[in-house]
């Protein structure tokens, strides 16, 4: 992450369905638009403070006010109500979107979006993968 600008994506992220995931049962949840905010966090750091991801996102997760209130834990009705809500944090609109398909469906992500697992509160397992596809060649900003 830290070795590519962060003005264009050097891969992308493959979330793929192996069975019927519908709404509550279990599909990934995404930050919708979190790659903005990310790409905007990581062009205000010092280059040495980048290091590894984990580091970066727990960083990041800290900066903002709507970002730490979704850590916390609290009364489930408001937190759907507001945090599937676009709002606006830091100039980038956010949301949360949980990700439902049926068998062989993919959805396609930028990279650095922000994602996590959601319990299942449905009747049948939940069977999703996801794949990290990365650019082997170096990226030349010129060419997108």
């Amino acid at each position: 992450m830290v070795n590519e600008p962060a003005s264009y994506p050097v891969g992308v992220m493959v979330f793929g369905f192996l069975s019927n995931v519908g709404p509550l049962a279990g599909g990934t949840v995404v930050i919708e638009g979190s790659h903005r905010l990310v790409q905007q966090f990581v062009e205000k750091q010092p280059r040495e403070k980048l290091g590894k991801m984990k580091t970066v996102r727990l960083a990041l997760m800290d900066s903002e006010p709507w970002l730490r209130d979704l850590t916390k834990v609290g009364d489930t009705a408001k937190r759907v109500e507001r945090f599937t809500k676009t709002e606006l944090v830091s100039g980038v609109p956010l949301r949360i979107v949980e990700l439902t398909g049926e068998p062989g469906d993919i959805v396609l992500c930028h990279p650095w979006l922000l994602h996590a697992v959601a319990p299942n509160c449905g009747e049948f397992p939940r069977m999703m993968c996801v794949q990290r596809i990365h650019s082997k060649e170096p990226s030349d900003s010129s060419k997108v």
